[in-house]
Order: structure tokens, then C-alpha cells, then sequence
């Protein structure tokens, strides 16, 4: 390695980006760096623009104005960016064409989700399925996918993280089984379930004897447990879950009629059985996951396009090749690396090879943080490189002040957190506050929130924020950093869950406190919905679910108020496709069907934006939005959505493919509207939505 490491350990506000800024200004001034010799990276393309611009704008307040102008020769930006330029850049040693098609998050995982679903198809499944109900891995009790799904998707993605190829990953299944098999009992040698079913037939008498006697609830429970196991084991389809569940007797009164049950039941972990659907539950999984990466693979190249994953390992490969070698090793001067804890297993592989051609390597982050765990990143991969340090002859330094936070509040999470970070030093947790003290105001309040339930709460909680909003509590405006009445747009509101927020924005709402939520995405929205079946009606006649959604949404109509009108249509034998679009027979058109059959012509010769801007406008669709609303700050919220020129029009140019075939259907964008009021927000990397109680169409509530 040609440079030593200098790991910059930097905390939530300590001053992270200021740090980089001023040591990248030191380094350009001084001379050491050529601007066209840094290549940085960070996890964000606002945490490049942010980090490029504080240098330019720095360089030009000192007049060096051609060192400014130099700054964008610098390789600032996300992983995924610089990783694409390099691949272009040798895309002939990387055996590429100069031209790649790359997959954002969205239309990769969509396509990931994809091939998922062919395997699952094409697999004949009943063993596995088998297997995971015996484990109780078949089903989620909260709704979602069964956990034997979501296992499958975890490990594609550690696969995919690791650089893990199909084949090789095909051969893990029994050597993960063998390693899980090695923390468990040998495998008994006798028949446990010949003698779980002798014990079963000895106490189940005794037990319905006790019930006769004196009914007790625990017993009855337990007598259920045991008749149902029972009739389970003589039909080999007792789950292993209901079999750990008799080692356990609720019923004093029968706990010693019960003994014998137990005494077997204890010996589940030696069960032979359990033995084998362990080691075959994990065979078949890793063997699913293996068929999942070559389908995936399959689809990205049918249609020619790379993914972000795919991006990293090509670039690490490519990085041996002598010719790149050789010409980062003459242009590199100084490898930057913003937000090292989130990094994954195959970028920690590309920038300690990217570190053995630069002259100075600068890594920045913050082990408590994993923002993006979600992507693969692993915080025992910092913890390695940070104890490697001294054997790379690397340096640490840690940012120690908190510049974002008031003294109170630094010395509050100090307080909490110093010693919750198993083999961290409470020096590089804690930090010191420079912010000066606000006096007079509260820093922190502990609310004790009334109800027996979720709704309760959720009441409790608006009617707490109704009050906090009326005591002219003191904040430090953030602009004018003068001292003033807390405003609801002030307030955040963090949940856990997803529906957590949509029902806390319902209470809101309720309360008259206006709240913005992150959005599911865009196409969801109704207007949006509108809007694409408007196209979907333009593109295609025949699409009579878009018909439908035009009906319901545009008039708020009920299905029961044109259900009635349309079977009528069917049955006197006219066309499917025209109904509504024209008058017959006494069936009244619908005024947006008759423009689009008006505009139907035009479309073979109109862009999708000439497309999307024309249907918008001569559909009325704004003035219906606005229509659908009983406030006037929701009506502006949606009207801002519905403009031709906003993001409504980029979602749905992007999503619906018209009769030229120029539209691919990507991810759907993320919608965040700030009005002014109440923030509900969820913070995580899960999208959430906001009901908004009666002011939309009921076909398509947000």
C-alpha cells in the first residue's frame, strides 16, 4: 500500500463535511493534490454536490479562481458514480462497451423481486414448503411474506453484497448446515416419536380425568395442546414449534400427570428429525438463492444493463489489470471515503485496492451510524479495519464537538449512550457541545401518553401536540436564530412502523393539525392514478380497467352508481371498448372518455410529455383534483402535484409506455409535500404513506 490510512471518526453534528472541506482546501492549496487527482465518494449525490461546492465557493472567496474552476476535475460522488465513470473510462481493459446501461435501486430490485418469483414458479416446492411449515417458517402471523421468503431475499442480497457467484454459492448450503448442525446435540438413536406418542396416549387420560373434576382454563389449554399434538403426530405433520411447546406445563394441577411428556418433549433439540429438515431447509434455500442470482442474471442480460453491484465487482476486477493500474497509481493523489460504515463487503475490497495506488487515503465515519444496513453494509467490517489501523500504520482522529446540537441535549445523549457501545471507548462516543446553552427553554420533555390501545394513543398524542402548539413554548429559529413560539412545522414525529405513521397523521388530521408524511411514491397517489389511466384510456381503447378508475375517480363515483349502467351496456350487446366514449341508447358519455376518443388520433405523433401536458389540460384533471378536496391547503398540496410541469408529469412520462415504445417503466418517485404544519415522519428506509381522511375520492384513498 503506497499511503498510510487516516480514519476520521466522526459523530452525528460533529462537523464531518467541514473537516473534509478544510482538509481537502489544506491539500489543494498547499499544493499536494491536484484537484484532478482526488476521487471521493459518499453515499449521497447531495453529500457530493454539498462537499464540491463548499470547496469551489471557499477557493473563489480567496480569489484562487483557477483552483476553483479546477474543483470540477475532481471525481466527487456517490460509490455507484465514480465506479460508473471508471468503468467507462476502461471499459476496453473491463472487456465493456464504452456505453452501459445501469439499473438504478428501483428498476434493479423490481427486477431482483422479478426473478425471485420465476424461481419460486418454476421450483416444485412442496418439500420446502414441507420443511418450513414442520420449522413454522411458512407463515407470518403479522400478514407479511412468509419468513421462509424473506430469508431468501437476505440471502440473494448477502450473496450479491459479497460478490458471491451462483455456482459457489450453490456449494455453501451444506457446509452452512454442517456449521448450524455442530451447535446442536449428536442425533438421539432411539424413536422420540414412538415414545412422545406413548407419553401422549399415557397423559391424556389423566388430564381429561382433571378437567372432569375441577375445569380450570390453563388446563383445559394444555389438554388442547395435547390432544392436537397427538392427532399432528400420528399424521407426521407436527411442527417442531408445537412440539417445544409441550417441554412447558401452565397447570400445576396436572404438571405431574404431564412429566412424561416433558421429559420427551426436552430432547427435541438430539429429534433426528429436526436434524434433517434443518440441514434440508438450509440446502434447499441456499440453492434457491443460487438460482435466483443465475435468473437474475439472465434477465439484466436480456436487456444489456448492469446493476450497482454488478458495477463494484467489474471495477475490482478490472483494478488488477496492469495498464489501469499503472495510470491510477500516476493520477491518484488522495482517495476520500465519506460514510465508511456503510460500506459492504465488496466496496471495503475496491478501496483497499483504490488505497494502494493513491498517495494519501482519508476515510471518514461513524460506527455507532448504519444508515444504509439495508445495502449490504456491515458495521463489524469498520470495527475490523478501525483495530487494522495500527498494523497498516494508519492514524485515527476523532471529531469531538458537536457544533449541531445545545449543550443540554449533547449532555443528555453523552449521558445515555457513553457506555452502551460494547468495545467503544466512551471518549469516541461522547462529544462536546460548542452551541452556547438557550436559556429559558425546554431541551427535553418526557410525555406520557394515555390509551389502551393504538388509536387511544394516537388521540393522546394530537391532543398533547394541540397543547404544545398553544403554550408559546420558546424555540431558536433556525434562520433568524432569534428565540420565538414553537410552529407545528417544527415538530417531527418518528414511528417504528409504517402504518404507525399513516394512523398518527389520521389523528392529526382529526385534530385539525395539518401533517406531511413520506409518501408511498408518486404513481399511488389518486391523481396520479387519474392521470395514468387517462394515458392508459389514450394509448389503449380496449383498457376498460382504465375506463373504470376514470369513472370513479373523476366524480368520486361509487362503483354501485355506473355498475349498474355498464353490465346494462354488455348486455344490450354493444362494444366493451366504446362504452362511456360515446352516447347510445340512452347511455350518457363521460366527458373525459369522449376527449381522449378525441385525442386518440393525435397520439401516434406526440412525445409522452406532449402526451402527458395535452391529456392534463384538455381532461380538466386539475380542476377535478381540486374538487375532490374539503380544505384549501390539500387542494394546493394536490394541485402542486397535478401540474403538467411537476413531478406528476415526469412519474407518469416515466411509467406508461406509449405506442412508440420510448417509455421503460422505472421505480416510482418519492413524495414528501411540506406544507406548513405538522411533520408526521418516519424515519427509516421504508416509504410511508398518509391517509387523508374524506378529502379524496373513496375508489383511491392516499
Amino acid at each position: 500500500m503506497s499511503a498510510h490510512i487516516r480514519f476520521i471518526s466522526a459523530g452525528a453534528g460533529s462537523g464531518k463535511t467541514y473537516r473534509l472541506t478544510e482538509l481537502l482546501l489544506a491539500e489543494l492549496q498547499a499544493g499536494r493534490v491536484r484537484a484532478a487527482g482526488v476521487l471521493a465518494t459518499t453515499f449521497t449525490k447531495r453529500a457530493a454536490t454539498e462537499l464540491r461546492e463548499r470547496v469551489r465557493s471557499f477557493l473563489i472567496s480567496q480569489g484562487e479562481f483557477t483552483r476553483a474552476d479546477a474543483v470540477g476535475s475532481a471525481r466527487i460522488g456517490t460509490v455507484n458514480s465514480v465506479c460508473g465513470s471508471l468503468l467507462q473510462r476502461f471499459a476496453f481493459e473491463a472487456g465493456l462497451p464504452t456505453e452501459q446501461r445501469v439499473l438504478d435501486e428501483a428498476r434493479a430490485g423490481q427486477l431482483l423481486r422479478e426473478a425471485v418469483d420465476t424461481v419460486i414458479e418454476g421450483h416444485a416446492l412442496s418439500e420446502l414448503l414441507q420443511v418450513a411449515r414442520r420449522l413454522s417458517l411458512d407463515t407470518d402471523p403479522r400478514g407479511g411474506k412468509p419468513p421462509w421468503q424473506d430469508a431468501l431475499g437476505k440471502l440473494v442480497d448477502q450473496a450479491r453484497a459479497n460478490a458471491i457467484d451462483a455456482d459457489v454459492l450453490r456449494g455453501f448450503g451444506t457446509a452452512n448446515a454442517d456449521n448450524l448442525l455442530s451447535h446442536f446435540p449428536a442425533p438421539a438413536k432411539m424413536d422420540l416419536d414412538a415414545r412422545l406418542a406413548a407419553a401422549l396416549a399415557a397423559a391424556i387420560p389423566g388430564v381429561m380425568q382433571s378437567m372432569q373434576d375441577n375445569a380450570q382454563k390453563n388446563t383445559k389449554e394444555y389438554l388442547d395442546l395435547l390432544i392436537s399434538a397427538q392427532r399432528d403426530l400420528a399424521q407426521h405433520t407436527l411442527a417442531w414449534s408445537a412440539w417445544n411447546k409441550l417441554t412447558v406445563c401452565g397447570s400445576a394441577k396436572v404438571k405431574t400427570l404431564a412429566e412424561p411428556v416433558m421429559e420427551v418433549a426436552v430432547m427435541l433439540a438430539s429429534h433426528a428429525g429436526l436434524h434433517g429438515d434443518l440441514r434440508r431447509y438450509v440446502e434447499l434455500m441456499f440453492a434457491l438463492a443460487a438460482d435466483t442470482l443465475d435468473a437474475y442474471a439472465s434477465a439484466k442480460r436480456q436487456i444489456g444493463a448492469l446493476d450497482f453491484t454488478d458495477q463494484e465487482r467489474l471495477l475490482l476486477d478490472v483494478l488488477d489489470h496492469p495498464f489501469v493500474a499503472s495510470t491510477l497509481g500516476d493520477e491518484l493523489d488522495l482517495l476520500m471515503v465519506d460514510e465508511f460504515q456503510d460500506t459492504s463487503p465488496i466496496q471495503l475490497a475496491l478501496f483497499l485496492k483504490l488505497a494502494c495506488y493513491a498517495r494519501q487515503v482519508v476515510w471518514v465515519g461513524d460506527i455507532k451510524q448504519a444508515i444504509y444496513g439495508f445495502r449490504g453494509s456491515d458495521t463489524a467490517l469498520m470495527r475490523s479495519v478501525i483495530e487494522a489501523l495500527p498494523k497498516l500504520d494508519g492514524t485515527k482522529e476523532v471529531l469531538a464537538h458537536s457544533w449541531r446540537s445545545r449543550p443540554s441535549l449533547v449532555e443528555f445523549v453523552n449521558h445515555v449512550f457513553a457506555a452502551r457501545f460494547e468495545g467503544l471507548a466512551a471518549s469516541e462516543v461522547t462529544l462536546s457541545a460548542k452551541r452556547l446553552e438557550i436559556d429559558g427553554t425546554v431541551a427535553i420533555a418526557d410525555w406520557l401518553i394515555d390509551g389502551n390501545n393504538a388509536e387511544t394513543r394516537n388521540q393522546a398524542l394530537a391532543a398533547g401536540i394541540q397543547r404544545l402548539l398553544a403554550s408559546s413554548t420558546q424555540i431558536m429559529d433556525p434562520k433568524s436564530e432569534q428565540l420565538r413560539s414553537v410552529r407545528a412545522a417544527d415538530i417531527a414525529i418518528l414511528a417504528r412502523a409504517n402504518d404507525t405513521v399513516k394512523d398518527i397523521a389520521a389523528a392529526l388530521g382529526a385534530a385539525g393539525i395539518a401533517s406531511a408524511t413520506q409518501q408511498p411514491g408518486l404513481l399511488g397517489e389518486p391523481e396520479v392514478v387519474l392521470a395514468l389511466a387517462c394515458i392508459r384510456r389514450l394509448n389503449d381503447d380496449q383498457d376498460t380497467l382504465a375506463t373504470a378508475e376514470i369513472v370513479s375517480l373523476a366524480d368520486c363515483a361509487e362503483p354501485e352508481t355506473w355498475l349498474v349502467d355498464r353490465l346494462e351496456w354488455l348486455a344490450a350487446g354493444e362494444a366493451h371498448g366504446e362504452w362511456k366514449e360515446r352516447a347510445i341508447s340512452g347511455h350518457e358519455p363521460h366527458v373525459i372518455l369522449e376527449t381522449l376518443r378525441s385525442l386518440r388520433d393525435q397520439a401516434a405523433v406526440l412525445t409522452p410529455k406532449e402526451a402527458v401536458e395535452l391529456v392534463i389540460a384538455r381532461c380538466g384533471l386539475m380542476r377535478r383534483v381540486v374538487q375532490w378536496q374539503q380544505g384549501a391547503d390539500r387542494a394546493r398540496v394536490r394541485l402542486a402535484k397535478s401540474r403538467p410541469g411537476d413531478r406528476i408529469g415526469t412519474a407518469v412520462r416515466r411509467r406508461v409506455p406509449f405506442r412508440s415504445g420510448c417509455c421503460v417503466a422505472v421505480g416510482p418517485a418519492a413524495l414528501a409535500a411540506e406544507p406548513s404544519g405538522q411533520r408526521a415522519r418516519h424515519e427509516g428506509t421504508a416509504r410511508s404513506g398518509c391517509r387523508a381522511g374524506d378529502d379524496a375520492p373513496r375508489g383511491q384513498r392516499p
